[in-house]
């Protein structure tokens, strides 16, 4: 990847990861630069999803917009995940296909496979907004350490 690079953080209050994959109400688009400084580019709002079992959907999840795809969405993760396949996540793979990494609070092992299939890190936790940015840059600064390092053996 390198520097600068664009980070997707699911939110739903804003100052932090806290939203299950399929709940976020945003994506909080960042840029991090190689100093650690960072630029908020703008949020995105999850795309509309239509499920295949749309008769299983109450009235309030589908309020939730991309949690309309997802069966585990208001009751939280479930080990396993909910059997999804790679192509519910695929309108979010786009939204979000300029950005090297996509941290959420939770996701199923179907949502980590489809981001890391688009060429999207996926990560998950539940932190404070500056701090998976400070976590991202210096982990960006190892990888490229370790790139540099591996091409001269």
């Amino acid at each position: 990847m390198g520097f600068p690079f664009n980070a997707a953080i699911a939110t739903n209050k804003g100052d932090r990861s806290d939203a299950h994959l399929m709940k976020a109400s945003t994506f909080l688009i960042f840029q991090i630069n190689e100093d650690g400084s960072y630029t908020l580019l703008g949020n995105r709002r999850p795309p509309s999803v239509k499920n295949k079992k749309k008769d299983d959907i109450t009235a309030e999840r589908a309020n939730n917009r991309f949690s309309e795809a997802c069966h585990c969405a208001p009751t939280g993760y479930r080990p396993g995940g909910c059997g999804h396949s790679a192509e519910t996540f695929r309108p979010l793979t786009e939204t979000l296909n300029d950005c090297a990494y996509l941290v959420c609070a939770n996701a199923g092992p179907a949502a980590a496979s489809a981001f890391t299939k688009a060429g999207i890190t996926f990560l998950t936790a539940d932190l404070p907004i500056g701090e998976i940015i400070e976590k991202l840059s210096i982990y960006e600064r190892r990888l490229n350490t370790f790139k540099r390092t591996s091409d001269s053996i």
